[in-house]
């Protein structure tokens, strides 16, 4: 082989190999897809490279290696083919790629073993080569042409120097005198497409990142909106509410000539106020969570206490044959983070326990262990599937079985879990149908801003 294409050969491996590491070495750092697109585009470049440099010295004028190897140089072009896809968000002719391959491959071979020339043999291969790139390329610059960036029309023009450079090869590289000059075509090439395809790339995710950080400030500024209008609804709804509570109080107390008729139609007006009271205290506290007006009032307090006294506001509502009953470790003394909160957790726990457990006990547990307080709560109450373990805590969600039988609002343990993140701990649950739920808390035993 001539010193001169010797050289040439050299330089374009070089130039693949750099470009491979450099790919390679971009998506280790930023795991994009485009730059995931460039490794597949360099790395199918070399090993097409490779593959023919080995081919070409055991068989160097061996037709059905040639055409082995036109075989390897439509992979790389599907990797091309991908980029500009990605890039320009356009669609890939994959199937009809691969269609037209086998056919041209099968030609190809009929050439072959008619005793055809080089080029009519190869032709009808380079064409089903350059055939997904051709198409792919075309689309982007019919569609995306005039809103393309200068960097990104020169990557489709450099896409296009491409498909040139691979149909020249039944042409030039045949030809002892000119395959050093296809050869430098070649090397022009690459040298183009490692400039542009880099920098379409960041300039692309850049734009994207522009884009995702705009929306997001955009779902920011509604989901504030949204806060702030809960909060000012649930406010002006809960004055007007505590004061038909507070108007039946007192027509029961004080009205001796109410029929007992009369009387349970306000025992149930009552009730009905409590649970809109109820459902009006959790919206509220859910938008001033989201809204990041809810203050921690870390103050030191005994868990021991504050377990009794949860467990004695839900034991009237414990139903007949249930047990419940409370465990404290001896390590377990005063803690210091915002009792009232904690409280709050506790007792949606307990409420949920009392309302889905028909039978066996419910048990409360609290133990710290490492500077971290945990908080069991456990049931043999009716339990959950795998599947609703993911959503319990997300608003507005309910368990179907359970939804069926204790109508709610599906706020209790999306609010127990933002308290519980707000006091910078976690909550997590184990469940099994018909066996039970246990829901462990765990927040710092000593509250830290």
């Amino acid at each position: 082989m001539d010193v001169s294409v010797v050289n040439v050969l050299a330089l374009y491996a070089g130039i693949l190999l750099i470009n491979t590491v450099v790919a390679v070495i971009m998506y280790w750092i930023s795991r994009a897809e485009l730059h995931r697109d460039l490794v597949l585009v360099w790395g199918s470049m070399l090993f097409t490279f490779v593959v023919q440099g080995i081919t070409s010295g055991i068989a160097p004028h061996s037709h059905p290696v040639i055409l082995a190897g036109f075989a390897t140089i439509w992979v790389a072009n599907l990797a091309y083919s991908r980029l500009i896809r990605d890039v320009f968000e356009v669609r890939m002719p994959f199937r009809a790629s691969v269609i037209f391959i086998v056919a041209a491959l099968s030609v190809s071979v009929g050439l072959h073993l008619a005793g055809a020339g080089f080029t009519v043999m190869t032709l009808p291969t380079a064409l089903a080569v350059v055939f997904p790139q051709v198409v792919t390329t075309l689309r982007a610059m019919s569609s995306r042409w005039p809103e393309a960036t200068p960097t990104a029309r020169a990557l489709l023009l450099a896409s296009l120097a491409v498909v040139i450079h691979i149909l020249d090869y039944p042409f030039l590289r045949m030809v002892e005198s000119m395959a050093a000059l296809g050869f430098t075509v070649g090397i022009l090439v690459v040298f183009a497409l490692s400039i542009f395809a880099p920098a379409v790339a960041a300039e692309i995710m850049t734009a994207r990142q522009a884009m995702l950080e705009a929306a997001n400030r955009e779902i920011q500024m509604q989901t504030r909106r949204k806060s702030a209008f809960l909060a000012s609804i649930s406010h002006e709804l809960r004055t007007p509410m505590n004061a038909i509570k507070g108007f039946t109080s007192l027509v029961l107390r004080r009205e001796p000539a109410l029929t007992e008729r009369g009387k349970e139609n306000l025992q149930k007006v009552g009730q009905s106020a409590d649970h809109l009271l109820a459902l009006i205290n959790d919206l509220l506290d859910l938008s001033k969570i989201e809204a990041g007006r809810m203050e921690v009032e870390a103050r030191p307090f005994s868990v021991k206490k504050l377990i009794a006294t949860c467990c004695g506001t839900v034991e009237p509502l414990v139903k007949a044959g249930v047990g419940l009953r409370f465990e404290v470790s001896d390590e377990v003394g005063e803690v210091c983070t915002d009792d009232g909160k904690l409280r709050h957790v506790i007792d949606n726990l307990l409420s949920n326990a009392v309302k889905f457990t028909e039978e066996g006990e419910i048990v409360v547990r609290a133990q710290v262990v490492h500077d971290q307080l945990f908080i069991i709560v456990s049931d043999t109450g009716i339990g959950m599937p795998a599947e609703a373990l993911d959503r319990i805590f997300d608003e507005f969600q309910q368990v179907e079985g359970a939804r069926q039988k204790h109508r709610g609002t599906g706020l209790g343990l999306a609010i127990t879990k933002r308290y519980t993140e707000l006091l910078g701990g976690t909550i997590r649950v184990e469940s099994k149908v018909g066996k039970g739920s246990t829901f462990t808390v765990q927040v710092s035993a000593a509250y830290k801003t």
